[in-house]
């Protein structure tokens, strides 16, 4: 595994430790709503979003780096912008870069 996957596999794994499983079911009562419902969702177009390295060009070290500043894992906090899941753009070769 190449360091980008490697990456790419630390930042879905940050993402998903500090995620609450949705309610569940209780008879006859509707399922409580989890984080995938009422949760707020941040979009990161990596390549725009921090350059770790100063070459210019956001990259997945970059994000690390600023996953405290999405959400640091403390509720009570108001450093944070307090997301609860974070949509990564596709990380491919475009033709309008």
């Amino acid at each position: 595994m190449d360091n980008l996957a490697r990456g790419a596999v630390a930042v879905a794994a940050l993402l998903l430790l500090g995620l609450p499983a949705p309610g569940s079911a209780q008879s006859g009562a509707p399922p409580a709503l989890g984080w995938e419902s009422a949760g707020t969702c941040y979009e990161v177009f990596v390549r725009s979003f921090y350059d770790s390295d100063g070459d210019g060009v956001g990259d997945l070290r970059g994000l690390i780096r600023k996953l405290d500043y999405l959400n640091d894992g403390d509720p009570a906090s108001t450093g944070d912008l307090g997301v609860d899941c974070v949509w990564l753009m596709p990380i491919a070769a475009s033709p309008s870069y």
